[in-house]
């Protein structure tokens, strides 16, 4: 979803990067929750979906966390920074 320029409702992991982790929906377009909360689940869908004006922002904040951390280049990159 990140890739295609949408909003992100996941569960906290420690797979994801800690910046992405700590960093505001606001800022990143993803936002987390902890695992197995479905209330949050529920809350986070509510707000997402009373503002369908923010959709395209946030789904292009989405898109840039993509580039920044998943896309093929910066995992090639954290792959050679992490086997020097």
């Amino acid at each position: 979803s990140l890739a295609c320029g949408r909003p992100v409702v996941t569960q906290q992991s420690p797979a994801y990067p800690q910046q992405l982790l700590e960093a505001s929906p606001e800022t990143t377009g993803v936002q987390f929750i902890p695992p197995g909360d479905s209330r949050a689940l529920a809350a986070a869908v509510r707000s997402l979906a009373a503002l369908p004006e923010q959709l395209a922002r946030l789904g292009g904040l989405a898109r840039t966390s993509y580039e920044r951390w998943f896309s093929a280049g910066a995992v090639q990159l954290a792959l050679q920074e992490s086997l020097q």
